[in-house]
């Protein structure tokens, strides 16, 4: 079972790093995070902390688009993988998870690409504007950084969570209702936080991933452990979800 899990790891993880959307992905991210160094530049002070939120903000919506890209039909034998688990005697989350944990290594593996990016744009501004780099405290672009990891981080789970609940309607293979799914999700999932009382605790609230406020120095009022754990049980729940619709089609 556990060989099976890794093979099909693997080759989702695979398929994903292949195609070419992929690689434009990053190179599109990359460059959106460096054009905020003159984006940022009317900050009226907090020039510095505006740019990594909009890094953040980029780095969240370049994630939700690499959803998106990665639950679109692939050309390479992540399926056929998959079909041909379904007639081995392993249980039918085997198949969901191996192929959640394949895309989620290339996301996880871009977000920290577009890490070093704000990196770069940070170096870029202490070395080019030092004065007003350092207006309101800021010491070094590595500490900047780092302050911008936890943030980083909470985007990620955001789209784990919404690539979670995707996955069990891109095996239908329809492009433009994989779209559509995603749209949804993500507003939908926004929009649940901002609604606030019962459908916030019930539903998959990804707004509560969106720790940019430390940015600003707010005190922090989440526990970053709950956050994984809340991440994790709604991934759980859209491999149950995606485990149910492969046993429906293999039954069927």
């Amino acid at each position: 079972m556990l060989n099976a899990l890794l093979a099909l790891t693997k080759a989702n993880a695979l398929d994903v790093s292949r195609r070419g959307g992929t690689l434009v992905l990053a190179a599109l991210g990359v460059a959106f995070i460096l054009t905020l160094r003159w984006f940022s530049a009317f900050g009226l002070g907090y020039e510095v902390i505006q740019l990594k939120e909009l890094a953040v903000y980029t780095v969240g919506l370049m994630g939700s688009v690499a959803v998106l890209l990665f639950s679109l039909p692939g050309e390479d034998d992540s399926e056929n993988a998959e079909a041909l688990l379904l007639t081995r005697p392993v249980p039918p989350w085997v198949p969901a998870l191996g192929t959640l944990l394949g895309r989620l290594i290339p996301l996880a593996l871009l977000c920290a690409l577009w890490l070093l990016a704000i990196y770069a744009t940070l170096q870029w501004f202490e070395w080019s504007e030092p004065m007003l780099f350092g207006y309101v405290g800021a010491e070094s672009a590595f500490g900047e950084t780092a302050s911008v990891v936890t943030p980083v981080f909470g985007q990620f789970m955001a789209c784990a969570i919404l690539m979670a609940f995707v996955q069990p309607f891109a095996r239908f293979r329809r492009p433009i209702l994989t779209g559509l799914i995603t749209l949804g999700f993500y507003i939908g999932g926004y929009a649940i936080g901002a609604a606030g009382g019962w459908p916030a605790a019930l539903l998959p609230d990804l707004g509560r991933h969106d720790l940019t406020a430390v940015l600003w120095g707010a005190e922090a009022e989440f526990s970053l452990l709950l956050l994984i754990v809340h991440a994790c049980a709604w991934c759980a729940a859209g491999v149950a979800l995606d485990s149910l619709g492969l046993t429906v089609r293999s039954v069927a």
